[in-house]
């Protein structure tokens, strides 16, 4: 449709909406359908002028008023600009990204979207950004996939499967939010990469982390403090060809075992890491190392008050740089003989 075509319709329509009389009598209201298709037209006539130039494109939603976030990405048609989406209040829907340079910015304090299936799901795109929203329910909050490139702040994730998933290469990068009440906290799978700063994982009814083959994560700190995961049903579990990279976190309070290593799991610990890993008051063991896994303690680890061993290890692993492990209180022991070499 041609500009001169929508704004010839936008004349007619404004015809009815600012003289009432004519829609619906002395002293009526505009009515609120015809409101909401001129705001439509109005937003494909700024696609059109905008998509020409490298000008961002800003649009807003109000979920309140049966506005989606999806309609909002097909009034840009093919424009390729960076897309700015205000959004107001809870969306119901699914929103699936496959295109680069979009930010979600959430401007009331009930913003978000609920539904079924991935909620926020982005699909090999580059440059996407979220901050204050919730996500909650769905089978995955929000799933970065393919070679995806996510930044997420001030978000709640929750009531869902898997409150954030990374996989076939999909890099999440999650900052100062909460991953709550979900059956995983996270689900990073193959080749994923979630890079969580300033994050609390907790309620999660089955592992606050699983991190499967080719798989990567990192909990760090933000400027807020350091991230945090703490009662959930199981702790951090790293499985065969997959990485764990603690440098500030605080895993403590879960009713299993703090950080498991299966088969060929790999833990690292920098020797410049600013607050170290503290694992603590955990059901089960601070830290075990299963049979061909491996775990370097460059940097500083306390261990303190599991109802296990601190740190123990079984039949054929490794373990390095094991005095930099501090370890009081815990219920078996604090290290096992197996883990000093």
């Amino acid at each position: 449709m041609s500009i001169r075509k929508i704004k010839t319709m936008i004349s007619i329509a404004c015809l009815f909406v600012v003289s009432p009389v004519f829609s619906q009598g002395q002293g009526g209201q505009p009515f609120q359908n015809l409101q909401n298709q001129i705001d439509n037209l109005q937003a494909q006539i700024d696609a059109i002028q905008l998509g020409s130039s490298n000008a961002p494109i800003n649009l807003a939603v109000d979920c309140n008023n049966g506005e989606t976030i999806n309609g909002a990405l097909a009034s840009v048609g093919g424009a390729a600009n960076q897309l700015n989406i205000e959004i107001t209040g809870e969306c119901m829907e699914q929103v699936v990204l496959r295109r680069s340079d979009v930010h979600l910015q959430g401007v009331s304090p009930d913003a978000g979207i609920t539904g079924n299936f991935a909620l926020f799901a982005v699909d090999g795109a580059s440059n996407i950004s979220a901050d204050s929203l919730t996500l909650d329910g769905g089978l995955a909050a929000l799933a970065c996939l393919d070679n995806a490139a996510v930044v997420g702040s001030n978000l709640v994730l929750e009531n869902s499967n898997s409150g954030v998933l990374a996989h076939f290469g999909g890099a999440c990068d999650i900052r100062d939010s909460i991953v709550q009440n979900n059956n995983q906290g996270m689900s990073v799978g193959t080749n994923g990469v979630v890079d969580a700063k300033g994050v609390t994982v907790q309620y999660s009814s089955g592992a606050a982390a699983n991190v499967y083959t080719g798989g990567s994560l990192t909990l760090n700190a933000s400027a807020a403090g350091a991230s945090r995961v703490n009662n959930n049903a199981m702790g951090l579990s790293i499985f065969a060809n997959a990485s764990l990279r603690p440098v500030n976190v605080v895993i403590e309070d879960n009713q299993s075992s703090g950080i498991s290593l299966f088969g060929g799991g790999t833990l690292f610990i920098e020797s410049n890491a600013s607050g170290g890993l503290i694992v603590q008051n955990n059901s089960g063991h601070g830290i075990i190392i299963q049979p061909l896994s491996t775990a370097y303690f460059a940097g500083q680890v306390s261990l303190n008050n599991n109802e296990g061993y601190g740190l123990v290890c079984v039949g054929v692993h490794s373990a390095g740089a094991v005095e930099n492990v501090l370890a009081a209180g815990n219920a078996l022991g604090d290290i096992t003989s197996s883990c000093e070499f």
